[in-house]
């Protein structure tokens, strides 16, 4: 099944802390099987947490 990605950009001004990313991990016929809520903040500080390193 090929993945389905829905975007949209947010509105300047908009707050960083609403922000989220939603993973959806469906079944074969398509129903919901799994979901996950990110934080885009928490997401970025997962990210560059290593680069603060060096």
């Amino acid at each position: 099944m090929e993945p389905l990605i829905q975007t949209y950009t947010p509105v300047p001004g908009a707050d960083l802390n609403s922000l989220a990313v939603e993973f959806v991990i469906c079944d074969d016929a398509g129903r919901p099987r799994r979901k996950q809520i990110f934080g885009v903040l928490q997401l970025l500080r997962t990210k560059l947490a290593p680069q603060r390193l060096q």
